[in-house]
């Protein structure tokens, strides 16, 4: 299974399409989980491995 959580500015119909689409993505928005406000480094510290942004030069390097 692949795993991905998407920060707050990636668009949800992206999310809806690849869920609708290929439902062996495990997808989750940072919205669902109660981390919408979080800086990206806290969401690269829950997610543990994975991210996808909209604006990847926001994410902690």
């Amino acid at each position: 299974m692949i795993r991905f959580l998407t920060d707050e500015d990636f668009s949800g119909r992206i999310v809806r399409g690849l869920r609708r689409r290929s439902p062996e993505v495990d997808l989750i928005r940072c919205q669902e989980i109660g981390l919408r406000t979080v800086h990206d480094r806290v969401l690269l510290e829950h997610s543990a491995k994975w991210i996808a942004s909209y604006f990847p030069v926001t994410i902690a390097r």
